[in-house]
């Protein structure tokens, strides 16, 4: 099946913080064999995922505004943006206490 990665090579190899993949062990297919504690993945595992388009180097969430497609904010037109997911988790705490 190809080369098998430990958390540390994973990390190392895509560029990313050990800490960053430990977030994501099954989510990327990470696994442990019986009686061990160490958590190794498929190298094409990981190739899989950056070729899907969920490039695991991204942090970010991409929200889109359907209405008109305008920024409220500075009141210009803006498709996407990219609002790291504390923020966004806390504009969305702001908002519900407003409500």
């Amino acid at each position: 099946m190809g080369e098998i990665l430990t958390i540390k090579q994973a990390a190392k190899h895509l560029n990313m913080s050990e800490s960053a993949v430990r977030n994501h062990l099954i989510e990327w297919g990470f696994f442990q064999m019986p009686g061990s504690r160490v958590w190794r993945v498929h190298r094409s595992n990981l190739d899989k995922i950056e070729k899907q388009g969920n490039n695991p180097r991204e942090s970010t969430l991409f929200v889109s505004n359907k209405r008109g497609n305008l920024c409220h904010s500075t009141n210009g037109t803006a498709v996407t943006t990219l609002i790291l997911q504390r923020q966004l988790a806390a504009e969305l705490d702001a908002r519900l206490k407003r409500a």
